[in-house]
């Protein structure tokens, strides 16, 4: 999804008090504008594309090594793990499902 589609998605289906109650979206904001995006919210070393998976496995592997977590984690773990809590903590199963 790109940088777009998603700001416009979430302001049309996340409330106000959610977005400033959400700690994902402030840090997600300050990279932002940090990075300066265009498009991508991660995007390539072509900034016209998104990373590309094997520069998003290693960045995963490099921060479970430097939080020291000794156990299997995956890309696929965090997306799992995206997809879990949210839908434990009562989001709607369509919001999480346009955010994925």
């Amino acid at each position: 999804m790109s940088l777009a589609k998603l700001a416009h998605w979430v302001r049309r289906h996340i409330s106000d008090d959610e977005m400033r109650t959400s700690q994902l979206a402030q840090h997600l904001r300050v990279y932002w504008k940090l990075a300066r995006l265009q498009v991508w919210l991660f995007p390539g070393l072509d900034q016209s594309k998104p990373i590309d998976v094997p520069v998003l496995n290693s960045a995963c592997r490099s921060a479970c090594d430097a939080a020291g977590i000794e156990k299997r984690v995956t890309v696929h773990t965090l997306r799992h793990s995206f997809t879990t809590h949210p839908l434990k903590s009562g989001t709607d199963i369509r919001i999480i499902r346009v955010l994925l």
